[in-house]
Formats: C-alpha cells, structure tokens, sequence
C-alpha cells in the first residue's frame, strides 16, 4: 500500500515564480499533482505557456488545505477508520504498562468496534481513570529475565572445519 505524504509548505520560496515541475520537484510531488491542485483553486497563472506558480499563493493554498488537528478528550482515543476521536466502548479500556511508567491504553470504538491505541504517560494514568475503567494488564518480560528461554545452542558452537 502506497503511503501518502504531505507537501511541505516550508520547503517553498515565498519570493520564486514557479513552473509546474519545478513546484512539484520543490514539493516532492509528481506535476500531475500541481496540476490538480490548479484545476481544485490553487491560484497559478495560466494565460501563457508555461504555466507560472507565485511562491507565496502556493504557501497560502497548501497552509489552507491543511486539516485541522484534532485532540482527544479525556475519555477518548483516537479511531483510524472513523478519524476522529471516540469514546471507548463500554468506557473500558486495557493498560499495557511500560518500563518507563507509562503504556499503551488500548480500547475498542464505541462506533464501529476496531481497536483504538493512546501511549500515555505515568502522570495521565489516574487522570484517564476518572472517565475510563481501566484494567492493568501484566507487563510482558523482557527476554532475559524470562525463566524458560529458548537458547539456541548450536548458535554458540564455534564454526565447523569442513576438511
């Protein structure tokens, strides 16, 4: 799956007239792109060949079409298949603790159903607790201090002489 990526606004010099391609290479874009961009209201000079882009109505169009950040309540966690924050179902969630004293609330959308994660840190723990039944799920050992480890012991062996 191809992963899309944002143009950078901050790359763009306020001050240049660009071609097409040359504000698709500035924003890592392919031209087809700028293209659409022109034809969905990015302001661009059009009357002669080749088509002018002003640096600074570039700035001003990609800043606009920028979607607005989104935080989550108390009680919320972020859905990637509704986008936007929701309630967890039930107002149950899981804390899967981290060494560090934080850990990762995870919970399931009280919309659609899909598991929904928030790291959190150890000072937001009591916070969430208010809005949120949370369960403390056991912290996973790290390997080393796992009394029935695999050890691989031909892996210690030095190499073989195949003479």
């Amino acid at each position: 799956m191809a992963r899309h990526r944002r143009a950078r606004w901050r790359s763009v010099k306020r001050h240049y007239n660009l071609t097409v391609e040359e504000a698709a290479k500035m924003l890592g874009v392919h031209k087809g792109t700028v293209r659409r961009w022109i034809k969905s209201g990015l302001p661009a000079l059009t009357d002669r060949k080749p088509a002018l882009i002003l640096g600074d109505d570039l700035i001003e169009w990609l800043k606009s079409q920028r979607k607005e950040r989104q935080t989550c309540g108390p009680g919320e966690l972020y859905c990637m298949k509704c986008q936007c924050p929701q309630m967890a179902a039930d107002a149950k969630a899981e804390l899967h603790p981290s060494p560090n004293g934080g850990g990762n609330l995870r919970a399931r959308c009280s919309v659609c159903g899909t598991s929904m994660n928030r790291r959190i840190g150890a000072g937001q723990i009591d916070q969430r607790r208010q809005h949120l039944s949370i369960a403390t799920m056991q912290a996973e050992m790290d390997i080393k201090e796992c009394p029935d480890r695999s050890v691989n012991v031909h892996f210690a062996r030095g190499p073989k002489n195949h003479a």
